[in-house]
């Protein structure tokens, strides 16, 4: 579903943006953080106003399955958007991703439960 609404009677007005997408096998990738998200199932929903959102998505992270949400809101800095990621993960591919080692004492095979905020400035579309 995509809800454009685009006010003809003031050329400098921002149209407000209303989108859901039902992904089947979306991939969701983020080049700063060197992580991609494959496999990914759910409702995602963006609004200009609220941002990005999801109550529930599923997937493959590190090549395992995963689920999580997201939600965002609006604080005087910006948009704040949180993603909160429960899957189980080989260690290894974990200390890879971060360029990190572990001790000793953690097994090969850990559930992680992760949780990354972003802080976004509104930014105004051009049409």
């Amino acid at each position: 579903m995509v809800n454009l609404n685009l006010p003809l009677d003031d050329p400098k007005a921002a149209p407000d943006v209303d989108v859901a997408v039902d992904l089947s096998a979306g991939q969701l990738k983020s080049d700063a953080r060197q992580l991609t998200l494959s496999g990914v199932r759910g409702r995602l929903n963006y609004n200009q106003r609220k941002g990005l959102s999801s109550p529930s998505l599923k997937g493959q992270l590190f090549g395992e399955p995963f689920s999580a949400s997201i939600r965002s809101r609006n604080t005087r800095q910006g948009t704040v958007t949180s993603t909160t990621l429960s899957s189980r993960v080989d260690l290894k591919k974990i200390q890879q991703w971060t360029g990190r080692r572990c001790s000793a004492v953690c097994r090969a095979d850990r559930r992680i439960k992760r949780r990354w905020i972003f802080v976004q400035r509104p930014v105004a579309l051009i049409c």
